[in-house]
């Protein structure tokens, strides 16, 4: 069964969110590493969060400053 998929502007950051099983802490792999690792090097953070009882939501932290003129350009 295939979860439902919404991303939105979060307060600071953009928010994607699903109804689906939600990720077992063992499932972080190296597609989240990649986006956290990313977010810091602009002076963010990544926060995923999987409630008990499924879905999963990720809000991806980046200052506007920072994003459109990206360090090491």
């Amino acid at each position: 069964m295939h979860g439902a998929a919404a991303s939105a502007a979060a307060p600071g950051g953009l928010a994607v969110t699903d109804n689906g099983v939600g990720i077992p802490p063992e499932g972080c792999r190296s597609g989240l590493a990649n986006m956290a690792e990313r977010a810091r090097k602009l002076g963010g953070d990544l926060e995923l969060t999987t409630p008990e009882g499924g879905g999963t939501t990720l809000v991806w932290h980046v200052p506007v400053s920072d994003a459109r003129s990206p360090s090491g350009s």
